[in-house]
């Protein structure tokens, strides 16, 4: 899922397709988003296993992206943060969301080309951490 403001759109649309061209699921809500507005949103939430919160000083200060982002964290979802301005840094509610994690920089400052390898190799690195998590075997007495 891509939990964005829209004045970043345009280049998550790009994302988008590159992360669809390698085949992976993605949830936008300009693709996917029918109904009721909450309801779309914390169903977009619930089924994803990775969230990408992009952060912007107006994502911050919209209330549909705290919903989300807040919604995800509080399920305990995998969230990779992407930085959509050069000089954003979060703080209050969103800089709790996204704590100490590393977040990959969309601002325009490196080449995009650059920074989707970036993401792609720390989804990567998620779902193999999830697939060598150990299994609890039963021992037997």
């Amino acid at each position: 899922m891509i939990s964005y403001n829209w004045g970043h759109q345009k280049e998550l649309i790009k994302v988008r397709d590159v992360l669809k061209e390698r085949g992976y699921s993605v949830w936008m809500d300009i693709d996917e988003m029918t109904g009721a507005v909450t309801e779309a949103m914390a169903k977009a939430v619930e089924e994803s296993y990775i969230i990408l919160i992009c952060m912007s000083q107006k994502y911050k200060d919209s209330a549909n992206c705290k919903a989300e982002a807040e919604y995800a964290f509080n399920l305990k979802k995998k969230i990779i943060p992407l930085k959509m301005e050069n000089a954003y840094i979060p703080d209050g509610w969103l800089g709790f969301v996204v704590g100490v994690r590393p977040f990959i920089d969309f601002s325009g400052k490196y080449p995009f080309e650059a920074k989707v390898l970036d993401l792609l190799d720390e989804i990567a690195k998620l779902y193999e951490a999830e697939d060598t998590k150990p299994v609890a075997v039963p021992i037997k007495s």
